[in-house]
């Protein structure tokens, strides 16, 4: 850290924490801020090796949110470029999902050892669960598209005002451009709104599709502390093994058995109570009127005799009929036709909550190391891992204590509880 490449400035030393685990400013007891036991350690060890470097503490919003974790890198970016204008050496140490910021905006910055003033020195992360984004080829040939149609509007709306503001077109095309504006003005004002609105998605898109699509580099390395007892990691890696079934095998021809005996029932009884119905409609009408009522070509008594009789006579056949038809239509359709796909839609809904997936992204892959730069794994074991685990299992007791009563409380509405159990800090 002593070789000041950028400069002669200070080196600064970035701190991103992770999920939940936010404070309101850069001062204060948690790891990531000036003040911290980690910190003051960090200095003291700093300045027994001559380097007296600046710890900068990156607050983001610490939700348990792809698009959160993503919102934070893309301001750590803005912080590194500003630190690199200032010739600062930079190392960044990210805890948990704080190491994924880090990997990101490395990412976003394109940092490799090639460049000619590369950003970073060094990024160290310490129980990261890396995530790979996974992009299929039609959706990037759909975000380039985008990107293109975004530009060509652009080109074409500034081009065509830039034209006719300085008077460079002819007058005939001045009035035809005149005319069309007065006849579709409703339309056009509208779309330059809408375009600039769809700026920053087209090329945030972009952004994450090329980042998405980067091959491994292995001229620059990471530096990742971790432990085979890691709970976020060895949890997300079984959430994401996890097969998860919300429907299993057979599920819809059991479910539906009852169901087609239930509307079985129903429409046995429907047809007499219908003819009732009916008959006693005639029968009024006839007394009042004396006209008999047709129904489809038929007087309304004959009718409702007709039907009464059909339901009382074959009823259990018509309750073996629909009986049949709702299995068919209903279990063995569901059953091997939609049973795959939902199992895997509302299973990837409920991995995606842990994994904290949301908008347009897909996450997965979950590893100990960058799927993005060669990492240099310092796997910690004996005493020190030990200590770990025993502090871990302490700290998951006393997890469970906190929420057991509001989570397991009869009669009590668990949402809350649920909520701030994904969020607490203890949890990652």
């Amino acid at each position: 850290m002593a070789d000041a490449r950028h400069g002669a400035g200070k080196p600064a030393v970035i701190t991103v924490h992770g999920t939940g685990d936010t404070a309101p400013g850069p001062n204060g007891e948690k790891w990531f801020q000036n003040g911290s036991v980690f910190v003051g350690r960090l200095k003291e060890s700093l300045n027994k090796r001559g380097v007296d470097a600046e710890v900068i503490p990156h607050l983001w919003s610490g939700a348990n949110s792809a698009n959160a974790r993503e919102n934070g890198a893309r301001s750590l970016t803005k912080r590194i470029r500003q630190l690199v204008k200032q010739g600062r050496d930079i190392h960044i140490v990210g805890h948990s999902h704080g190491g994924n910021v880090a990997n990101d905006a490395a990412c976003m910055i394109n940092w490799h050892s090639k460049q000619r003033r590369p950003m970073l020195s060094s990024i160290t992360t310490v129980g990261t669960p890396f995530f790979k984004t996974h992009v299929t080829v039609s959706e990037r040939l759909g975000a380039w598209a985008f990107v293109i149609m975004t530009w060509l509007s652009i080109v074409i709306i500034g081009g065509s005002a830039i034209l006719f503001g300085f008077g460079a077109m002819s007058a005939q095309e001045q009035n035809l451009i005149e005319t069309t504006v007065a006849g579709l003005g409703a339309f056009v004002i509208p779309s330059i709104i809408v375009l600039i609105f769809t700026i920053p998605i087209a090329f945030h898109g972009i952004g994450r599709i090329r980042r998405a699509s980067r091959r491994l580099r292995k001229d620059t390395s990471l530096f990742s502390i971790w432990h085979p007892n890691d709970e976020a990691i060895a949890f997300l890696m079984r959430v994401e093994k996890l097969p998860i079934e919300p429907f299993p095998r057979w599920s819809f021809m059991r479910s539906s058995r009852t169901s087609a005996i239930v509307w079985g029932i129903r429409i046995v009884c429907l047809l007499p109570i219908t003819g009732l119905i009916l008959t006693i409609i005639a029968l009024v009408a006839n007394s009042t009127t004396g006209a008999q009522l047709p129904v489809a070509g038929m007087p309304m008594g004959e009718l409702g005799l007709m039907l009464i009789i059909i339901g009382l006579l074959g009823g259990p056949i018509i309750f073996a009929v629909v009986y049949l038809l709702f299995r068919a239509a209903v279990g063995v359709f569901l059953e091997f036709g939609l049973r795959g796909t939902l199992n895997r839609s509302i299973g990837g809904v409920l991995k995606g909550l842990a994994f904290g997936r949301d908008g347009d992204n897909r996450i997965g892959d979950v590893a100990p190391q960058s799927h993005y730069y060669a990492v240099k794994k310092a796997e910690l074991d004996g005493p020190v891992a030990q200590r770990m685990f025993e502090a871990s299992t302490k700290a998951t007791q006393e997890l469970f204590n906190k929420y057991r009563g509001s989570m397991f409380a009869i009669g009590v509405n668990n949402s809350d509880a649920v909520n701030e159990l994904a969020t607490d800090a203890m949890t990652w």
